[in-house]
């Protein structure tokens, strides 16, 4: 018998019980984006770990989600910010900014 979800290490965080959603502006990329849980999960051990998202309802639409605490750029990444801010202003629709493949 194959093992279930919980004995290879699964762990819903559902959403649907959220009430209340918070805005979150991100001033680099300015773009805008809805928080509908913000939760902290420590890792047992080093490894490789992978995250899904899904809705189980069959909504549809857009998701993103932020894994780490701290935000670290190195040179080169900061060289890179103008394509990278391109493609999340693309993500996020922004209007009026740029709708190229950028």
């Amino acid at each position: 018998m194959e093992p279930g979800p919980e004995e290879i290490g699964v762990r819903a965080i559902p959403t649907s019980d959220v009430t209340q959603r918070r805005f979150f502006l991100e001033t680099f990329s300015e773009t805008g984006s809805w928080i509908r849980r913000s939760e902290t999960v420590k890792l047992p051990k080093a490894g490789r770990y992978y995250f899904v998202g899904f809705s189980p309802e069959g909504h549809t639409g857009k998701l993103w989600l932020s894994i780490e605490t701290k935000e670290s750029f190195t040179a080169m990444n900061l060289l890179q910010f103008p394509i990278w801010s391109k493609k999340i202003q693309k993500f996020h629709e922004v209007p009026g900014k740029p709708k190229g493949d950028g």
